[in-house]
This record gives structure tokens, sequence and C-alpha cells, in this order.
């Protein structure tokens, strides 16, 4: 395990910008709370994918490239489909619900194309592809518990753990092209523990923030260098984003403005190549805006179009490409979501 060296920030609270992005809503989104459309990722085509969910709550995937029309898709006609990742290839990685209710892994386009399941498995969720057409994500088994997987482009699935049993399991959230997997483990607290697992089943550990249920530490993403970054939840139940750097070095922060209570504070989604790291931050009052936080350690603050300012509401990236395109949602004051992508200004 790494020494860590934790590095706290000291930031000026910031008035969000209304950024410019591009915001768009897939064919068939519902208007009314808790649907619409939702933005989870971008390759460097600029293509988004995600999930739209209709007037009657059903889910679909959906891809759309630049100023072209979203188009919908399901893994296996007419069931409910998840669209999470998106690779350089414009291969798309989720997962779908089949007619018994299990989640089934698909992958869409290249040469490993197809629908699986972990062997064994009770729930299959696939999450982040790479370039050579890898996957990674988790399975339940029979008893509820998640372990990690990664399905080779052949169709061989390794599975693997992190951490003591006893727990929720183990949980991937990204993968880089090198097999580098990143996500987080629940011990028997339910407490949150961060790993980095490279490709050979080395495990570095991050543990930052509370012991107690649902704190703890969140790997979100990692980039081509080894660069990872997240957040974790303190004793008071605050989130604060940290970001990891090869050889050990931790540098925590606080989006300005991030409110400091129980359940607000700053939400780590992505980093790219450039060490460019994205999410949101929840104020006093709970609504969210989203960030941009580049190497130097300056910010960008932001909300984007049809973001509310009610409770539950605002903006909330979610990825970066390697051109410093970002893509995530915008919840509207109704609770109806709406995707968008672009460029913020420097």
């Amino acid at each position: 395990m790494n020494r860590i060296a934790i590095v706290f920030l000291a930031l000026a609270a910031a008035t969000p910008a209304r950024a410019g992005f591009l915001v768009f809503d897939a064919p068939g989104a519902g208007t009314k709370a808790g649907q619409g459309t939702y933005a989870y990722s971008v390759n460097e085509q600029n293509l988004v994918v995600g999930n739209v969910i209709d007037k009657d709550g059903k889910i679909a995937g959906y891809n759309k490239a630049n100023f072209n029309d979203a188009q919908v898709f399901h893994a296996v006609d007419g069931l409910e489909t998840h669209a999470v990742d998106v690779n350089g290839f414009s291969n798309v990685v989720g997962y779908y619900t089949d007619a018994g209710g299990t989640n089934r892994g698909y992958v869409l386009g290249g040469d490993s194309q197809g629908q699986f399941a972990a062997p064994g498995a009770t729930g299959t969720q696939a999450i982040a592809i790479d370039d050579k057409g890898q996957v990674a994500g988790q399975y339940s088994d029979n008893k509820g518990v998640q372990h990690g997987f990664l399905r080779k482009a052949s169709g061989k699935i390794l599975k693997f753990d992190v951490g003591t049993g006893g727990g929720l399991g183990t949980f991937v959230t990204d993968m880089s092209n090198d097999q580098t997997i990143v996500g987080f483990w629940f011990d028997s607290n339910t407490a949150m523990h961060g790993y980095i697992r490279d490709m050979k089943g080395n495990v570095t550990a991050l543990d930052l923030g509370g012991t107690g249920a649902l704190q703890g530490t969140q790997v979100e993403s990692i980039n081509a260098s080894g660069a990872a970054a997240g957040f974790y939840t303190d004793a008071g139940g605050v989130h604060h984003g940290f970001l990891y750097q090869p050889g050990g070095k931790t540098t925590t922060f606080d989006a300005p403005g991030a409110g400091r209570a129980s359940g607000e504070g700053t939400v780590v989604a992505g980093i790219n190549a450039h060490r460019v790291v994205v999410g949101y931050y929840l104020d006093g009052n709970h609504v969210a805006h989203g960030f941009e936080r580049r190497p130097t350690g300056k910010f960008a603050v932001f909300d984007a179009p049809h973001a509310g300012s009610v409770p539950g509401t605002g903006t909330f990236p979610s990825h970066i490409n390697d051109q410093d395109v970002l893509a995530g949602t915008a919840l509207d004051g109704h609770g109806v979501a709406h995707g968008w992508f672009g460029a913020k200004t420097k």
C-alpha cells in the first residue's frame, strides 16, 4: 500500500456561471419528475451515451453524436436497457434486465459484441469498456454480495474481490486501457473503502473519511497515466473530493460554494488525461452545481441550461473526455432530466 499524503486546500466561494452546453432530450423522454434524459459518458468523438426514461417509467439506452439526434436502443428488443460507458471506437457497454428480472451485461459494437453473464451470477452489471473491448463491472451471487469482474475481448470472464468479507462486496466504477480497475468495497459496517487494482491483480487501497455506515472512500475514475479521482464522506456525512497521483500523493479538495452539512459537499465524477477533474457540489440548499478543477487547483463552477434551483435539482456532470468535453445531466425545477455536453470555457 502506498503512503497517502493529505493536502487540504482552502478555497473561496464563487458564483456559478451559466454554461453554454448543448442540451438535448432523447426521443420519447418523459416529462415528469425522475423521467427524461440522463447522460453518463462521452468518448473522444463526442459520442454521448446514457439512459432515457419515458412517460411510463420504462428505461432505454441511447447514443448521440454531436448535433445529430439521439438514437434510442434496447440491448434486447423490448427489455429495460442501461447504457453506461462508451470507448474510443464507439462500442457501448451496459446492462439490461431480462424477462425474469435478472440483470445481464452487453456490448454493442466490436468483436466482443453480445450479451453475457458472469458464471454463477444472479445479476451482472457491465460498467466500463476499454479500447480493446475489455469490460469491467460487478455481479451478484446468490446471497446478494457483489464481486468484480473483467471480461476479456475473447469473452473469458475473470472474477475478483477486494477487501474482506462480511459486507456488500466489491463495486467497479471505471477502467483504464491498461486494465487498471477502480472502485470501492463495503465492509461489515457498510463503510466504503476505495481501491485501484492493476492488471496483475495488485491493489492500492485508498481510505479517507469516516468509518461509519455509508462513510469512507469511493474511487470514481482513472486516466491513462494512473491518476485517479473520487470523493470521500467524513464522519459528519459531508462529501469531499480527492485526486490520487501515481506514487501515492493524494490531494483532497472542496469545490467553492460546497455545503458543510451532512449530505452536502463535493462529489467527483471523472478525470481525463490532463488531470482535469469534474463533478458537482451540493450547496447549503442541497442544490447541485457543476465544477471543473484544473491541475493547478483552479476551479470553474457552472450551471447547465435548464438546471433547477430547488433542493434535489441542478447540474450533475458525469464524465470528461481527453478533449476536455464534458457530459452530464441537468435536473430542472420539476425534477425532469435533460442531457448536456460541451467544453467548459477555461
